[in-house]
């Protein structure tokens, strides 16, 4: 995970999400399952040990500082977007825009599954049932980065990355549905949907990229 996640950070810095991810199932883990908090603290350290070795051993080789690599990478994007004041507005219309473009972008029928699915693990958790780490930890991550202020926009193929950690969720809901041939007419129903809206995007989106 170490080692894929410095691969990763080549492609985009987006890909931070994921050590945020980690260390938000950690604390859930320690909240709802400390059963296996001792091992997820394990897997994360060791994670992030193989991350740093990756990094230390690429600037022993080569010289590549990934602090500076950072530095230039957002001075390059204020140079493209300009800088701005964030006023409370601005402030709560990027979040909640980089939200959303995410949530629509990932498509429709899958949020809709996978908010039902979150609905059902809250249910659970009233119940006393325990929490689905994985889907909390996602959320919570979500909501994070996307209030964050780190990212104006495009979020809809800047975090596309991260559309498996809602398509999961939302194939468990498909499955949870009992009757199999209404469970089928649904998973038709959400794959027409998903073509009917890649095919309007690609009709009506006039991107500058």
């Amino acid at each position: 995970s170490g080692l894929a996640l410095g691969l990763a950070l080549f492609m985009t810095y987006s890909s931070t999400f994921i050590p945020l991810f980690f260390c938000v199932s950690v604390l859930l883990t320690a909240l709802f399952d400390r059963s296996r908090f001792a091992g997820a603290v394990a897997t994360l350290a060791l994670a992030g040990f193989s991350c740093l070795a990756f990094f230390a051993i690429l600037y022993a080789v080569s010289g590549f500082n990934p602090v500076l690599a950072v530095m230039n990478s957002i001075r390059a994007d204020h140079k493209i977007m300009g800088s701005f004041v964030m006023t409370p507005a601005r402030y709560f219309n990027h979040s909640v825009g980089n939200l959303f473009a995410f949530l629509i972008g990932v498509g429709l029928p899958v949020t809709a599954l996978w908010l039902g699915e979150n609905l059902r693990n809250w249910r659970e958790r009233k119940a006393g049932l325990g929490v689905d780490i994985f889907e909390a930890s996602f959320l919570v991550s979500l909501l994070a980065i996307a209030f964050s202020t780190l990212y104006t926009l495009e979020t809809e193929r800047i975090w596309i990355f991260m559309a498996p950690m809602m398509v999961l969720p939302a194939a468990r809901r498909l499955m949870a549905v009992e009757d199999a041939s209404a469970r089928g007419r649904l998973f038709v129903l959400c794959l027409v949907l998903l073509s009917v809206q890649a095919a309007a995007y690609e009709t009506f989106l006039d991107t500058y990229w």
